[in-house]
């Protein structure tokens, strides 16, 4: 599966480069984010603009998000979520796309755009989880059957958050995600590797059609001086407060990163 890294703004001229990128919307505003990931994309990068629900809660305004999804010509947008909370996330992805595909002067900046949407299911239990997923998958087919351009498929976001439940993530795909997957033929990507690292070579063995992943996991060990070994499976130190502004890394820090990363890479199979 393809591999999105999430490093600290001031490492991402050696760890952003590539064809795959995950953005979060708050950090755009940021002028080094910004015009590394604009170069990025005229270089020809495949660019998934994030809402940032998983650092505030709830995704940002979808007024926003097609804006900076339009200036940096991003080719998917992820639809605002509500972390944990199945109507709430309804709610936001359904006033968002009335927004988008309704309202005739944003609906031109919509369709020009025409970018993929990944919608991110969320709830309380595995059952409300799973009906907010086929809510979702129905919403977007409603959607495209009054606007024919956005015909080239969606994705479902798969968030690391639920892994804490009975059977992780493998029960989800299992139970759930599979069959609807038969039904709306949508792809799929994980965002975020979860603590439990040995789960995504898992998914990656058994599932091989997900598309792709992201994380910030393999510098946040880096920062700590920790590499992973699935031998010994590190306790995750959590991502520490201000963690993408950061700077002054040492080069212990910087080895155990890139020992990180392609540990990252070789697990999700890139």
């Amino acid at each position: 599966m393809k591999v999105a890294l999430i490093p600290p703004i001031s490492l991402l001229r050696e760890f952003g480069q590539g064809k795959f990128h995950l953005l979060l919307s708050h950090l755009v505003d940021n002028d080094l984010y910004w015009n590394h990931y604009k170069e990025q994309r005229r270089r020809g990068a495949y660019l998934i603009l994030d809402n940032s629900a998983h650092e505030y809660g709830e995704g940002t305004d979808g007024l926003d998000l097609l804006k900076k999804g339009k200036e940096l010509y991003a080719q998917e947008l992820v639809v605002p979520d509500v972390l944990f909370d199945h109507w709430g996330t309804l709610k936001r992805a359904s006033n968002t796309l009335n927004l988008w595909t309704k309202n005739t002067r944003i609906r031109n900046q919509f369709l020009k755009l025409n970018p993929r949407l990944m919608f991110v299911p969320q709830g309380n239990s595995p059952e409300e989880w799973a009906s907010c997923l086929e809510s979702l998958c129905v919403l977007y087919k409603k959607s495209v059957r009054f606007h024919p351009s956005m015909k080239h498929g969606f994705v479902i976001g798969v968030s690391k958050d639920y892994e804490s439940w009975d059977g992780g993530l493998p029960y989800l795909f299992k139970k759930y995600l599979i069959p609807m997957r038969q039904q709306y033929r949508f792809q799929v990507h994980l965002l975020g590797w979860g603590r439990k690292i040995t789960e995504l070579a898992y998914l990656q063995k058994t599932h091989p059609w997900i598309r792709s992943v992201d994380s910030a996991k393999p510098f946040v060990y880096g920062i700590n001086e920790i590499e992973i070994h699935f031998n010994s499976i590190p306790e995750y130190p959590g991502r520490p407060q201000g963690y993408f502004f950061m700077d002054g890394f040492t080069e212990e820090m910087k080895r155990c990163m890139r020992f990180n990363v392609s540990i990252f890479k070789e697990t999700a199979g890139a």
